[in-house]
C-alpha cells in the first residue's frame, strides 16, 4: 500500500474524530493566550449553591464587566480570559456579598476560586484582597510565567530570549542570530522548541529558531511550558515559548522609555591569569542605547482599543581577541488593535515590523581581516489576527491567521567581485574576500492557519473540558545563494598552496514544508481530586521545492523542475497525564505525564535530495605561477566532488525523530503567598536522522587505523579515506544512521533525566520572590548547540572517535532567583541570580599525513582525544542589581533607574580558541563574561 494512501485514510479518520468531538461533548486543557476562571460557591455549612451570580472585571477585559449564575452543583466558569488582575463578586439574595479582589490569572492558567458565603449579616458586602491560588489542580504542563512586573522589574538584558533565560530548566544555545538567540531546555537542542506570538508559531522555517525578536515593552507575559505539553502542540520536546502582547484599555496610557551604557560605565575584569595567556581585555559592551514609547487607549470604549510602541536600539560590541568594533542597529514598530465585535465575539490583531543592521555579522577570532567581513540587512514583517468567539456558556472557539515573513540581504561590505578568499586550514585564519556564498536575497516566510474549540460539558463521570482543534503550516525559504570572486575558496596549508574549491554558484536554494495536524484533549475531571489529561495529536507532514537552478560561475547553468513528496510523514502523538488533590483543598497536587512529540520538519533539513543544491568541487591545487592565484589549469587530483545533480535521495524507510518525555512532580501552596514544586524529568530520543555521503561507506572507502593517542599514551584508531574513493561524486543520502550502517558505528543518542526544585512567593508586604534549581545529566553522541544537532556524527567516520559523552550544552547544576523589594521613599530594589555549571568540552588531536603512509588523501585529521565532558568550564555566576526611584506627579509615573549587572565582576572562562593540543591557542580564552556594568535608564508613564 502507498505512503499517500495510507495518509489519506489516516486523515479521514482522525477528521471522523475531530468531527465528533467538535459535535458532540467535546474537550480542552488550560488556554494558551487566554486563561480560565472557575470554582464552586456553598455556604458555610459546605452546601453548594446554585444561582449565585458571578460577575468578574479587569482592566484588561474589553466588553465590560462579565455575569454569569452558578449552575446545580454550585459551580461556574469563565473560559478565554486575558490574562491580568481580576475582582470577582459573588452575590445572591439572603446572603452576604462577597467580592475577591487582585485575583491574578496567568495566561494558560485554569485558576481554582472557591468561595463560601454566609448569611446576610452587618455588613453586606466583605472583602477579600490577595488570595489567588497558586497551584494548578488540572493541568499536569510544568510552566512558569514571567509577568509584566517581573520583566518590568528584574534587571536583564533588553531581549525577550534574556527573559526565557531566567525559567527552570532553560540554558542559552550560545547562538545568537540579530538578538535572536537560541534555547536548550530540559536537555533538547536548540531546534526543539515552539515560540509563539500570542498563541500562533513563529518559528524560522529553515532552521527552527525564533524568526523575530520582540521588544519587552510590547510584551504583557511570557508563558513557559517546559514539560508535559498537551497534544495542542507538536514539534515542542524542549519548550513552547509563548509571548504575549499587550492590548490597548478603556483609559488613555503611555510610556517612554530609555536606557544608556557605554564603555566608561563598565570594570575590567581581565586578570593577571588572563593577561599571561594573552587576553588584553574580555568581550566588552562599549556602547548601547535602546529608548522608544509606546501609546494605548480606546478607539470606543469597551469596543475598540488599540495599542501602539516603537523601539531604537544600537549598539557597538567589542569581542575577545577580535579586535575591529561590531555594530548593530535595530527599529521595531508595534500595533494592536482588540475589538468587542458583539457581547460574545472579540477580535485582535497585530503587526510589527524589525529592521536590523549587523556588521561584521557573527564574526569569529579567524576573520581578522576586514575583507572577509560580512554584512547582514534583515527584515521582518509579523502580522497575526485572532478571532474568538463565547458560542455558549460552555462551548467557545478561537481561529488564528499569521504571516511572518523575513527577508535577508548579506554581503562583504569590503570586498569587491575581484577580491578571492583564503583560508589555511592549518591556522585557521580566513582572510582575502569572498570565501564563502551568501543569501542575496533571502526569503524564510511562514504561514499559519490555526483553530480550535473548547467545550465543557458534566455528561458521563466528572466534568470534561475538552479542546480540539486543526492547525496548517506552509514554510517558505527562497534563498539566492550567490558567491562572488569567482565564487571559489583558495585553501593553503601553513601558508602554502594546497587546495582549492570551486563553487557551483549561484543557486536558487529553495525549500517548501506543508504540514497541518488534528488533535483532541480531554482535561477530564473525574472527581474533585482527580483530573486526567488526555489527549491525541495527529500530524502530517510534506517538504518538497519549487523548481530552480544552479551554476553558471565555474559550471554552466542548469535548470531543474520542482520535486514533491521528498520526505512525507505521517504519525500520532499521544499524550498523557494525571493530576491528584492530595488533601482536597486545591492546595497539594501530585502530577504526572508521558508524551511522544515528533521534531519539527524544517526546510534545510531534507536537503540531501534537492537535485540543485550547493555543492563545490574540490581539487589539489599546483601554483604553477606562485601567485597564490588559481588559474584553469592550475588544478591537480580531485578530492571531492559534491556538484553532480540528481545524486541526492531519501531512505523510503526514513522515519521522523521524535522525544519520549516523561514527568513526575508535586506542587504545594504553603500560604497564601508562598507556593513550592518538585518534578523529576526524563528524555529520550528516537530514530535521529542525518545526511551522509552514500559514496563512502564507512567499513569500504575508509581505513582503520591504529596509532597512539597523544594524549593518554593509549591505542586510538582514526579513519583516512582510501585513494579509490578520491574525488568519487557525494552521493547525498538523508537517513537515519546508526549501528546498522557500518561494523563500528553506533547507534544515534541523545538522553536526558534531570530533577527540578521551584519556589515562588506572590507580592505580599512589599517584597516578592522566584527560585529554581535544576540537577540535570545531558548525555549522547549528538549535540544540542546550533551545528552539532544537525548532521555532524556520520559526517566522516572520524567524527565518531570519542563521541558518546556529555552534551555540548548539559550544565548539570543550574540556580536561579530573582526577587524584588518595595523599600521606603519609593524606592524599588530588585536582584537577579543564577550560578550554572560551565558548559563541557573536549581535547582534540591532530595526525598529519606524514605521521602514517595510510592518510594519502587528507592533509590533515583531526578527532576528539577524549569524550566531551573530559573538560568542563568553570561555574558561571552572575549577580545583578536594580536600584529605581519612582515618583508620581498627578497621573504621570516617573521612574529613575541604575543596574549593575556582573556585580561582582567575575571573569569566567566561556570558550576557548582551540581545542586542538598542538595548535598555538590551544586552551586560549575564546570568551569571559561581561565585565560589571552600569546601565542607566528612565521611563515616564501616565
Amino acid at each position: 500500500m502507498s505512503r499517500r494512501s495510507i495518509t489519506r485514510r489516516s486523515v479521514a479518520f482522525v477528521a471522523l474524530v475531530w468531527a465528533i468531538a467538535v459535535l458532540g461533548p467535546a474537550p480542552a486543557p488550560a488556554q494558551t493566550v487566554t486563561g480560565t476562571l472557575f470554582g464552586r460557591v456553598a455556604d458555610d455549612g459546605g452546601l453548594v449553591l446554585p444561582g449565585v451570580t458571578v460577575t468578574v472585571e479587569s482592566p484588561q477585559l474589553i466588553g465590560g464587566v462579565q455575569s454569569r449564575p452558578t449552575n446545580d452543583s454550585g459551580e461556574f466558569r469563565f473560559p478565554a480570559m486575558p490574562p491580568g488582575t481580576y475582582t470577582l463578586s459573588f452575590e445572591l439574595a439572603g446572603f452576604q456579598t462577597l467580592k475577591r479582589e487582585r485575583v491574578v490569572l496567568e495566561a494558560g492558567a485554569s485558576l481554582a476560586v472557591d468561595v463560601v458565603l454566609r448569611l446576610a449579616g452587618v455588613e453586606e458586602t466583605l472583602t477579600v484582597v490577595g488570595e489567588t491560588p497558586l497551584v494548578d489542580v488540572r493541568s499536569v504542563q510544568n510552566r512558569e510565567t514571567a509577568t509584566r512586573d517581573l520583566i518590568e522589574n528584574v534587571p536583564t538584558g533588553r531581549t525577550f530570549v534574556d527573559v526565557f533565560n531566567l525559567m527552570p530548566g532553560v540554558v542559552s544555545g550560545n547562538y545568537n542570530v540579530a538578538t535572536t538567540g537560541t534555547n536548550s531546555v530540559h536537555g533538547g537542542t536548540v531546534r526543539n522548541n515552539v515560540f509563539s506570538l500570542d498563541g500562533v508559531n513563529v518559528n524560522d522555517p529553515l532552521v527552527a529558531y525564533p524568526s523575530t525578536d520582540v521588544n519587552l515593552e510590547t510584551i504583557e507575559e511570557i508563558q513557559v511550558t517546559t514539560a508535559g505539553m498537551s497534544a495542542e502542540f507538536g514539534s515542542a520536546s524542549g519548550a513552547v515559548f509563548n509571548v504575549i502582547t499587550r492590548s490597548g484599555g478603556n483609559t488613555l496610557s503611555g510610556q517612554l522609555n530609555g536606557y544608556f551604557r557605554d564603555e566608561s560605565m563598565q570594570s575590567s575584569n581581565v586578570t593577571d591569569e588572563l593577561r599571561a595567556q594573552g587576553v588584553r581585555a574580555g568581550t566588552q559592551l562599549l556602547r548601547a542605547s535602546d529608548w522608544g514609547g509606546g501609546l494605548g487607549g480606546p478607539i470606543v470604549k469597551n469596543r475598540l482599543w488599540y495599542f501602539g510602541n516603537y523601539q531604537r536600539v544600537d549598539e557597538s560590541r567589542r569581542i575577545i581577541n577580535f579586535p575591529p568594533v561590531v555594530e548593530a542597529d535595530q527599529d521595531t514598530t508595534f500595533i494592536k488593535l482588540t475589538g468587542q465585535l458583539a457581547s460574545r465575539h472579540r477580535i485582535d490583531g497585530f503587526h510589527q515590523y524589525r529592521l536590523r543592521y549587523d556588521e561584521p555579522f557573527i564574526p569569529n577570532v579567524n576573520e581578522q581581516d576586514p575583507g572577509v567581513w560580512r554584512q547582514q540587512r534583515q527584515s521582518n514583517h509579523t502580522v497575526n489576527v485572532k478571532w474568538t468567539g463565547t458560542l455558549s456558556d460552555s462551548t467557545f472557539a478561537e481561529a488564528r491567521v499569521s504571516i511572518a515573513n523575513q527577508r535577508r540581504f548579506t554581503d562583504f561590505p569590503n570586498a569587491n567581485e575581484n577580491t578571492y578568499g583564503y583560508q589555511d586550514t592549518s591556522t585557521g585564519q580566513i582572510f582575502g574576500g569572498w570565501y564563502r556564498e551568501l543569501a542575496r536575497p533571502g526569503f524564510r516566510n511562514s504561514r499559519q492557519f490555526k483553530t480550535d474549540v473548547t467545550h465543557f460539558t458534566t455528561r458521563g463521570v466528572g466534568t470534561h473540558e475538552i479542546k480540539t482543534g486543526f492547525n496548517y503550516d506552509w514554510l517558505i525559504n527562497d534563498e539566492y545563494r550567490e558567491w562572488l570572486a569567482g565564487a571559489r575558496r583558495h585553501i593553503l596549508f601553513n601558508g602554502q598552496p594546497d587546495r582549492i574549491m570551486l563553487s557551483n554558484a549561484p543557486v536558487d536554494q529553495k525549500g517548501r514544508v506543508h504540514q497541518w495536524a488534528l488533535y483532541v484533549q480531554d482535561q477530564w475531571a473525574m472527581s474533585n481530586r482527580l483530573t486526567l489529561n488526555l489527549g491525541l495529536r495527529f500530524e502530517s507532514a510534506e517538504g518538497w521545492v519549487p523548481e530552480g537552478s544552479v551554476g553558471g560561475t565555474n559550471f554552466p547553468r542548469e535548470e531543474f523542475p520542482a520535486v514533491r513528496d521528498i520526505v512525507n510523514f505521517s504519525q500520532w502523538a499521544p499524550r498523557l497525564g494525571a493530576v491528584y488533590d492530595v488533601t482536597g483543598d486545591r492546595r497539594t497536587v501530585v502530577k504526572a505525564s508521558f508524551g511522544k512529540y515528533y521534531n519539527q520538519v524544517y526546510t534545510s533539513e531534507f536537503g540531501a535530495a534537492v537535485p540543485f543544491a550547493f555543492g563545490s568541487k574540490v581539487y589539489r591545487w599546483n601554483d604553477l605561477n606562485g601567485d597564490l592565484i588559481w588559474q584553469p589549469g592550475e588544478e591537480g587530483a580531485l578530492i571531492s566532488d559534491s556538484t553532480v545533480p540528481a545524486l541526492g535521495r531519501v531512505d523510503p524507510d526514513i522515519k521522523q525523530s521524535f522525544v519520549y518525555s516523561a514527568t513526575v512532580g508535586v506542587d504545594r501552596q504553603l500560604t497564601n503567598t508562598i507556593a513550592v514544586g518538585a518534578s523529576f524529568i526524563w528524555k529520550k530520543e528516537y530514530d535521529m536522522a542525518e545526511t551522509i555521503n552514500a559514496a563512502q561507506p564507512f567499513d569500504e572507502a575508509f581505513n582503520a587505523l591504529p596509532l597512539t593517542n597523544p594524549l593518554s599514551g593509549q591505542p586510538i584508531t582514526i579513519y583516512p579515506l582510501r585513494r579509490e574513493f578520491q574525488g568519487i561524486p557525494t552521493v547525498r543520502y538523508y537517513t537515519n544512521p546508526g549501528a546498522s550502517s557500518c561494523s563500528f558505528c553506533p547507534d544515534l543518542e541523545r538522553k536526558y533525566r534531570g530533577f527540578e526544585l521551584t519556589f515562588r512567593r506572590r507580592l505580599a508586604n512589599r517584597w516578592q520572590m522566584f527560585s529554581s534549581y535544576v540537577f540535570s545529566k545531558s548525555y549522547g553522541n549528538k549535540g544540542q548547540g546550533h551545528s552539532e544537532s544537525q548532521g555532524n556524527v556520520f559526517a566522516s567516520p572520524n567524527n565518531l572517535v570519542f563521541a558518546n559523552g556529555r552534551l555540548s550544552l548539559d550544565r548539570p547544576h543550574q540556580f536561579k532567583m530573582q526577587g524584588s523589594y518595595e523599600a521606603p521613599f519609593d524606592i524599588m530594589l530588585s536582584a537577579s541570580y543564577s550560578a550554572l555549571s560551565g558548559t563541557p568540552w573536549a581535547r582534540t588531536v591532530r595526525f598529519l599525513r606524514a605521521n602514517s603512509p595510510l592518510i594519502v588523501v587528507e592533509s590533515q585529521i583531526v578527532v576528539l582525544g577524549e569524550p566531551v565532558g573530559a573538560q568542563r568550564f568553570d561555574m558561571e555566576h552572575d549577580l545583578s542589581f536594580r536600584a529605581e526611584k519612582r515618583m508620581t506627579l498627578g497621573r504621570t509615573r516617573i521612574g529613575l533607574m541604575v543596574d549593575v549587572f556582573n556585580a561582582l565582576n567575575l571573569s569566567t572562562v566561556t570558550s576557548v580558541q582551540q581545542t586542538r593540543i598542538d595548535h598555538p591557542d590551544f586552551g586560549k580564552p575564546g570568551d569571559i563574561l561581561l565585565p560589571r556594568t552600569l546601565r542607566i535608564g528612565a521611563r515616564i508613564g501616565f
